[in-house]
């Protein structure tokens, strides 16, 4: 089994599946997002990967897979938005480089869904997901 994970200011995500034919080895990629700030369009929450031996889903995964005798989930991970909004504010002026490419996505989050993340045999709130076409999501 090969496992992947990508921590810092990127678009969260998670995908697990089995790649190439029969015995090919199992992959589980998780892109852990950004902490602090959206990472679905209308969720004001981060996003962190809680790796566990535990194969029960914890309660408030948003998705996950057990796989190679683990389990990996998206936790969301909530923050005091107003609080962080004035932060950012203060620290960066309008019209500055991060204010230009952050503050939407502060305020939306980005263009993409937690639906659309929920891809492959990832475990959502409602269950398993059925396999979609390969497509990518955002930055994915």
């Amino acid at each position: 089994m090969g496992v992947a994970a990508e921590g810092g200011g990127g678009q969260g995500g998670g995908q697990g599946g089995v790649e190439g034919g029969a015995g090919a080895e199992r992959l589980v990629l998780f892109n852990n997002g950004a902490a602090g700030m959206p990472n679905f369009r209308g969720v004001r929450a981060g996003l962190v990967t809680r790796v566990s031996a535990d194969p029960t889903p914890p309660p408030d995964a948003l998705y996950g897979i057990a796989a190679g005798g683990l389990r990996y989930d998206a936790i969301p991970l909530p923050y005091d938005h107003a609080a962080f909004l004035s932060r950012f504010d203060d620290v960066w002026p309008e019209g500055s480089p991060a204010e230009v490419s952050y503050r939407a996505r502060l305020l939306h989050g980005p263009p993409f869904s937690l639906e659309q993340v929920r891809r492959g045999r990832a475990m959502g709130v409602g269950g398993p997901r059925r396999r979609r076409g390969r497509g990518g999501v955002g930055s994915l």
